[in-house]
């Protein structure tokens, strides 16, 4: 999931998006029970009365158990109920009557009928009889099943009808305490603990099966109708807060959303970047594998990059490591400086440089020459950046304790400049898993707003003279908030153009 852009400035701007590494038919008509039963043919039905809560609701229109991914018996059907003109005092009464015993014989056929309630008070006998029957008769699991996700997904539908009829904006803006959650938050909750991950996997397939052609699948709802209950098993299989997984929604199709969410929980393999101011990679490689570290070759975009599979000893304990032969580095993250292309005698700005894996590897590449002004508005952070400068033998590195937006008032005039802006972290939830659930709408506001301000500091700071200046701008995240809309806001603000990453991957932003 790389997806790179880049921005220059009449000079050159270079903004470098980096992604985190890796998408029955229904029972017709109102007043309508479906009733299934085993049962001998008899010349008459007894007449039926509801005596139950539960059983008023499914006098509403019945939905298809398909929609749940769950088996459907084909020979069930549906009998309608036909109230009793000549008799007004019992309005309860469902009756239903059979000429014969042929009629009576047909109806078994057409219909398997899983439950009768009890008859009417004034047949006692009839009555009992059809009671005895019904305790003597084994439910069937899968019919249970079928009954209790009709129940589930009418709720969950009113549940989501009456949260689409509120006044509540879903992008709200950050002022205040975010309000308890809704009633029918609470009772889709509950509702979907009723039920295994096994099935809501399963009806996770069948509605994607059915959003992925839903002209002719789709047929008899709305595929809003879908998508909530689509999105709602999601939410519990996966473990992610509800507005994260609607921004998730709103930029992959439904197959891509699955994908990306079972590569959010697939491992990465350990990288490391090789420090080529004291050791080459080969010769890297050939010291930690006679140490019991499996090693290979990152990619060829990457001359530095080594993947890790395997290790009989820790990675930041190695006399090697210590020496400052190598830094711990995720793939993703060696992308922002080989966008950025420094150049030996440059100047170069680091915004946000802690804990300095980024500002090492700009010395790296520049070969110890010109200057690197690594500036980290955290002065705890700026302890482990001098750490790591002094361990990989960085001499051409100048730390400072700014804040980024106060940049342009005291460093100017950069060759360029490189923004790797704080963020939320969605694009990197493999290495961090709390990101699902811990980070909130207000953070990622917050987030965007500086995000901007630092961006228009950093297009400041740098030169306006030439077309080999250029501003890399990256993040963690996958959020358009955080990638397109902060480069769409700097290109209205400043004077400062799209260029091409110069990565031989990834896919244009939105």
């Amino acid at each position: 999931f790389f997806s790179d852009q880049v921005a220059t400035q009449p000079v050159g701007l270079k903004m470098a998006k980096m992604r985190g590494s890796s998408k029955s038919e229904t029972a017709n008509g109102k007043g309508t029970k479906a009733l299934k039963r085993k049962r001998e043919p008899s010349p008459v039905v007894e007449d039926v009365v509801e005596d139950d809560i539960e059983e008023d609701e499914e006098d509403e229109e019945e939905v298809d158990a398909e929609m749940m991914g769950l088996e459907h018996d084909d020979d069930s059907d549906v009998v309608e109920d036909d109230s009793d003109d000549g008799d007004e005092g019992d309005d309860e009464e469902d009756e239903f009557e059979e000429e014969d015993e042929e009629e009576d014989g047909a109806m078994a056929d057409d219909f398997d009928l899983d439950e009768v309630e009890e008859g009417e008070d004034g047949d006692d006998e009839e009555g009992e009889d059809e009671e005895d029957e019904d305790e003597d008769e084994d439910e069937d699991e899968d019919e249970k099943e079928v009954r209790e996700a009709k129940k589930l997904q009418k709720k969950l539908l009113r549940a989501a009808e009456k949260e689409r009829k509120s006044d509540m904006a879903r992008d709200r803006p950050i002022d205040g305490d975010q309000e308890d959650e809704s009633e029918s938050d609470d009772e889709i909750r509950d509702l979907n603990k009723s039920l295994s991950i096994p099935k809501m996997r399963q009806r996770i397939s069948y509605c994607l099966q059915v959003l992925s052609d839903f002209k002719e699948r789709g047929k008899g709802y709305s595929r809003s109708e879908f998508m909530e209950v689509f999105l709602s098993d999601l939410k519990n299989v996966y473990d992610y807060s509800e507005w994260l997984l609607e921004r998730f929604a709103h930029m992959f199709n439904p197959a891509e959303l699955i994908q990306f969410l079972d590569a959010n929980d697939t491992a990465r393999p350990e990288t490391i970047r090789t420090n080529t101011l004291k050791v080459k990679r080969r010769d890297l490689a050939q010291t930690l594998i006679k140490r019991g570290v499996n090693v290979d070759p990152l990619e060829k975009w990457s001359k530095e990059g080594l993947v890790v599979y395997e290790s009989t000893v820790a990675l930041g304990g190695t006399p090697e490591y210590l020496a400052g032969q190598y830094m711990l580095q995720a793939a993703a993250s060696l992308l922002p400086v080989i966008s950025l292309a420094p150049k030996e005698g440059q100047k170069i700005l680091d915004v946000a440089a802690a804990p300095g894996g980024k500002t090492t590897h700009i010395c790296q590449m520049m070969k110890n020459s010109g200057i690197v002004v690594a500036n980290d508005s955290n002065g705890e952070r700026l302890k482990a950046l001098s750490a790591n400068v002094h361990r990989l033998g960085c001499s051409n590195v100048v730390t400072v304790n700014y804040d980024g937006r106060e940049l342009p008032a005291v460093c100017s005039n950069m060759d360029r400049v490189l923004l790797d802006a704080p963020c939320t972290g969605t694009g990197i939830i493999s290495k961090d898993p709390k990101v699902k659930m811990t980070k909130t709408l207000q953070e990622m506001y917050k987030a965007t707003k500086l995000q901007k301000e630092l961006l228009l500091a950093a297009i400041d700071c740098c030169k306006y003279k030439s077309e080999d200046n250029y501003i890399v701008y990256s993040t963690c995240s996958v959020l358009v908030e955080e990638n397109e809309a902060v480069i769409d806001y700097a290109l209205k603000k400043r004077q400062v153009r799209l260029v091409d990453t110069g990565l031989p991957f990834g896919r244009p932003g939105l």
